[in-house]
């Protein structure tokens, strides 16, 4: 077993992706997770690329990949066509895992269980999409009970039976 810390660990310092990886491997850790990466205005793929070069220089893995994402709030095709595009960051980190949210969900709806109800349809068509994009790329996807509208673990749990896919799971 490898022991990692999430680059949001280190958030508020200011610092920058090459400084968390430096400071994970100065307190001792094996591993980084990624929270989202920040290339400013330098091309992701390229910035990704880099940061991978330098993990596995100073010998620290990228053990995941963390990102944001809505399927009810934003357009559900356009969100799942720009998680497509994180799962090649993903491939690119060298990341066997990419955790993505799946909604922070509707205000009025946040805490109505039958809102939710409503909604897994929409929500389980964009993780399967998106998974089974990455299951070409050899990456597992998977949400964990973050957030407000899927942090309830029977929310976390009916999502992943509607998706119903073995590359789709939960991150704990």
């Amino acid at each position: 077993m490898r022991i990692s810390v999430s680059s949001y660990s280190y958030s508020q310092l200011g610092n920058s992706d090459f400084e968390r990886i430096d400071l994970a491997k100065q307190m001792g850790f094996e591993g980084i997770e990624f929270a989202e990466i920040n290339p400013g205005e330098k091309n992701k793929i390229e910035y990704a690329k880099q940061l991978r070069a330098y993990a596995d220089k100073i010998g620290v893995e990228i053990s995941n990949y963390a990102i944001g994402a809505d399927f009810l709030n934003k357009d559900v095709d356009a969100e799942i066509e720009r998680l497509k595009g994180e799962v090649d960051i993903a491939q690119i980190l060298g990341v066997k895992t990419m955790r993505h949210d799946a909604t922070i969900g509707l205000e009025s709806e946040r805490f109505s269980k039958t809102g939710f109800e409503k909604h897994l349809p929409t929500l389980a068509k964009g993780c399967k999409a998106v998974t089974e994009y990455a299951k070409t790329k050899g990456i597992k996807t998977c949400v964990e009970n973050h957030g407000f509208y899927c942090q309830q673990s029977d929310r976390v749990e009916a999502l992943i039976n509607a998706v119903n896919d073995d590359n789709f799971g939960w991150l704990v």
